[in-house]
């Protein structure tokens, strides 16, 4: 079965990225995608970019059935359990219509900017999104009253009991790209 998707355009603004969404939602579209970027990539004066998942929710609130995703999320700009907190809750709110789309980070222009730490280095970037995935399924798959601690090279956490849980089961599914 050929699914498809579309690459919504905020850059035109509010109302249009609203209008884009709803006729994608409208005309049978199987997907909404934004981009993760908080400088740059088409945008130009003080318009943007909007904050993504900020933007995504409002979307999820005006849409029924388009899966909701992003070309790619950028790991480094949020700390990553609570990455899992913001995907779980939007997957809780839009009934479970989540996609995890993750990236591993490189634009050093939106890190610097913002005072980002980064890596550098592409592998030790993509070792990073490893393991930002590994505490992803541990904390989707292991709500409260369970904790969960994750030990990894760089990703570390301590006694979270997380919740809420994802509204997928086991959790929403995760696209890897970049």
């Amino acid at each position: 079965m050929t699914k498809l998707g579309i690459l919504l355009h905020p850059e035109r603004g509010v109302d249009a990225v609203f209008e884009e969404a709803r006729q994608a939602d409208q005309q049978g579209f199987d997907s909404i995608w934004l981009g993760d970027h908080i400088m740059g990539h088409g945008y130009t004066g003080s318009d943007g970019p909007l904050d993504s998942f900020t933007l995504m929710t409002a979307l999820g609130g005006i849409t029924t059935r388009t899966r909701l995703a992003w070309s790619m999320l950028n790991p480094t700009f949020r700390y990553p359990a609570m990455l899992a907190k913001v995907l779980a809750t939007l997957d809780q709110i839009t009934k479970g219509r989540v996609i995890c789309s993750l990236g591993a980070g490189s634009v050093p222009a939106e890190t610097n900017a913002y005072g980002i730490s980064a890596i550098d280095d592409h592998d030790a970037r993509v070792g990073y999104s490893r393991e930002v995935v590994q505490l992803l399924k541990e904390l989707w798959t292991h709500p409260a009253p369970e904790t969960v601690s994750f030990d990894g090279r760089q990703v570390k956490t301590h006694d979270i009991a997380f919740a809420p849980a994802p509204y997928q089961k086991p959790h929403p599914p995760i696209w890897l790209g970049g």
